[in-house]
């Protein structure tokens, strides 16, 4: 049995991956967050899906040390293969500040009147080191899922764009067949909420250059995405 275990930074497509590899992959349920994985669930025959937003790969795992029995721990990392949704950062950042106003998940909600430039200086939030704010965290993120040899990176655009392709690519290297495109149910989490939201475009100039002060450049140009440091 395969774990197909899908991370990325919050509002970069997770839920789009799990949903197009639900549709074409048989499974065992719907997914998994780390910590509900059971020996049962590791017992039966067909590949389950686990869904995170680890900085780092390993990071849920390293935390669950001494909850869980190690001999299980060892067996699900031995199961797994990594795949990591990202997606263009002015599109998570703005994703990501209007979720969190309109508080679909309570525990990250915002004052309504926050401002974005606020939004983005505030350090220490959602697994961010002290002193970490929202773009610094993005990049490194991003950076410790893209640079691991281990991991299947999966842009969001590709998801939209490709899917066939990107189907192609998670079978290939877990080696789990693909079947007839099934009708799935959204597993989305607050879907559309920018759309219901956004009114004045949150990227203004004060935004942008707040953005490139803290931008890694050879990871915007890697993601195709330079012109984000104009």
């Amino acid at each position: 049995m395969t774990i197909l275990h899908v991370s990325s930074h919050r509002r970069s497509g997770t839920h789009a991956l799990i949903d197009l590899l639900r549709a074409h992959i048989d499974v065992h349920g719907v997914f998994f967050h780390l910590e509900e994985l059971t020996e049962d669930a590791l017992a039966q025959p067909l590949p389950l899906i686990v869904k995170s937003h680890e900085p780092f790969r390993g990071h849920k795992l390293a935390r669950l040390k001494g909850v869980r029995p190690a001999a299980f721990l060892e067996e699900v990392e031995r199961r797994s293969v990594y795949l990591y949704a990202h997606r263009n950062p002015y599109d998570v950042l703005k994703s990501l500040y209007y979720f969190n106003l309109a508080g679909d998940e309570p525990v990250y909600r915002i004052e309504e009147r926050t401002p974005f430039g606020a939004f983005l200086a505030q350090t220490g939030v959602q697994d961010s080191a002290t002193g970490e704010n929202r773009v610094t965290f993005w990049f490194r993120c991003v950076r410790a899922w893209l640079n691991d040899a281990w991991v299947v990176p999966v842009s969001f655009d590709e998801i939209m764009r490709q899917p066939i392709e990107v189907l192609a690519r998670v079978a290939r290297t877990a080696q789990v067949p693909v079947r007839r495109a099934a009708d799935v149910e959204s597993t989305a989490v607050g879907p559309n909420t920018t759309a219901a939201r956004a009114q004045a475009d949150l990227w203004t100039a004060e935004a942008r250059a707040f953005f490139r002060a803290y931008a890694h450049t050879p990871t915007l140009r890697r993601l195709d995405y330079p012109y984000l440091l104009r």
